[in-house]
């Protein structure tokens, strides 16, 4: 695997993070999560299985860590950061936001990080601490676009902070390169604090807003910014 990989759920029938726990610095693994309501696992994953989230009120969710803040006082670099998952929608929804990841209770929440994805507007968002944020928005929304992804479809979503800019790929693919813009992608270089917010894969965290209704395979964060070759 890439360097800087601090978890990864790989969604095998158990929330568990298949990193080793070491404490660092920085420290890294351990991360083992929990099921909420009737959330379960799909046999049809991209890699295996995979999450089965409804999109009312199901998550996998894992408690608070040093390994999770990815702040430079828990020992990591602070100002890059990498989420990496396979993603699939279930059906057409008209939800303005859906987490991939998330660690933050709002988008304004002054610590933490969260991947989302807007399926009314074709966009991937990517936040920081506070409101920073980076945003990968398509330039010809629900028309075919690369950001417009299709029911029953996987998708391979990567988010990449590298301390200057916020970069995003779809499937392998830079999506400035597919006919999307990135916008606000400069703000987010301020570096990441760390709060005691529980991490959610599928909603958002310490709140029952913005699930995701679908499914999410093989997560994995980075507290360092990777490269093309390593998402390719």
């Amino acid at each position: 695997r890439p360097t800087g990989q601090v978890a990864w759920w790989k969604a095998e029938v158990n929330p568990k993070d298949a990193v080793t726990s070491a404490a660092g610095p920085p420290p890294v693994g351990g991360n083992n999560g929990a099921m909420n309501a009737n959330a379960t696992f799909f046999n049809r994953g991209q890699v295996g299985n995979a999450f089965d989230l409804d999109g009312t009120d199901d998550w996998m969710e894992a408690p608070d860590s040093a390994a999770l803040d990815l702040d430079a006082g828990n020992g990591h670099p602070g100002t890059t950061f990498s989420i990496s998952a396979w993603v699939r929608v279930r059906s057409s929804t008209t939800a303005v936001q859906m987490n991939i990841v998330s660690k933050k209770f709002n988008y304004g929440d002054a610590n933490g990080y969260s991947l989302n994805y807007n399926p009314n507007s074709d966009e991937l968002r990517i936040y920081g601490s506070g409101g920073d944020f980076g945003e990968a928005q398509s330039t010809a929304p629900n028309t075919g676009s690369p950001l417009d992804f299709q029911p029953m479809v996987w998708y391979h979503v990567v988010a990449v902070v590298n301390g200057a800019a916020a970069r995003f790929y779809v499937n392998n693919v830079d999506t400035t390169t597919m006919g999307a813009t990135v916008t606000n992608d400069t703000v987010i270089t301020s570096g990441l604090t760390a709060n005691t917010r529980l991490l959610r894969v599928g909603g958002r965290s310490n709140s029952t807003a913005d699930e995701w209704n679908g499914y999410i395979d093989e997560v994995e964060i980075y507290d360092t910014a990777l490269t093309v070759a390593d998402v390719g």
